[in-house]
């Protein structure tokens, strides 16, 4: 299934939910009559990147507002759907477990996958420590995104490699951070995704990558999660091809920087 088909197959499904009547009110610049579908996205290559882009949504839903709002991770969009300010929102699989477990509890549902992590994830070190395998990174400062998927995925390459999480030092950082802590040399090694990553890349070395972790048996997801509550006001909701809402199109295989 393409991306535009795969995307298509959510737009029927959002038109056949309704009115949205206990949606919010979109910001300035929108029309306060209208309905508001809430939509987080992050700045990872994705279909959701695609539909913003080319304003499908907005096109295919001319009587409501479609509010996109740009997160740097899933932590941060957890925190946005525990303050009831999201409806829908593209996820990572570690944040998503996170987030539906105690203590958060947080009322969303995963409606459907995205797409497996790839080469567009990965764990670098910087050149100028000399570090070429994931085993050199032992008493190192290595930062990550905790609860993301760089997170799960660096435990499982420090795993891989036979060291445990308290064999180096595990720094907790959001990924431009993390590119300050680099340039400033106070890291040795970040796990991060795109674009940063890109950043990263052009002053070091990729040790592993998370498409050769998938291969190995590790791998992490992009999740579409949609709101509990708003789920429950449209049970009867479907996509095409006797999908019921909830379940949505399969996954698309593994994500890699796109072509465009």
């Amino acid at each position: 299934m393409t991306i535009r088909t795969r995307l298509t197959a959510l737009l029927v499904g959002l038109l056949a939910v309704g009115v949205l009547a206990g949606c919010a009110v979109g910001p300035a610049g929108q029309d306060s009559g209208k309905p508001t579908i809430r939509i987080a996205y992050q700045s990872f290559p994705s279909g959701d990147l695609v539909a913003k882009h080319n304003r499908w949504l907005e096109d295919a839903l001319p009587d409501w507002n479609v509010q996109w709002t740009k997160f740097d991770s899933g932590a941060d969009i957890n925190t946005a759907f525990v303050a009831g300010e999201l409806d829908f929102g593209a996820i990572g699989s570690s944040p998503v477990a996170r987030g539906l477990s105690a203590p958060l509890n947080i009322p969303y549902q995963v409606a459907f996958v995205l797409d497996v992590a790839g080469d567009n994830e990965a764990l670098v070190a910087r050149d100028a420590t000399g570090i070429t395998d994931v085993a050199g990174l032992r008493g190192k400062r290595v930062a990550t995104a905790f609860a993301s998927t760089s997170h799960f995925s660096l435990l499982a390459a420090l795993d891989r490699a036979g060291l445990k999480p308290t064999d180096v030092q595990l720094i907790d950082l959001q990924p431009q951070a993390a590119l300050a802590a680099w340039e400033r040399g106070d890291v040795d090694a970040v796990y991060t995704w795109l674009p940063t990553l890109d950043e990263l890349r052009k002053t070091g070395k990729t040790l592993v990558t998370s498409r050769e972790l998938a291969t190995a048996g590790k791998p992490t997801l992009d999740l579409g999660v949609v709101s509990t509550s708003f789920a429950e006001q449209h049970p009867g909701a479907a996509l095409p091809g006797g999908r019921a809402a909830g379940v949505g199109p399969p996954a698309t295989g593994v994500r890699d920087p796109p072509a465009w």
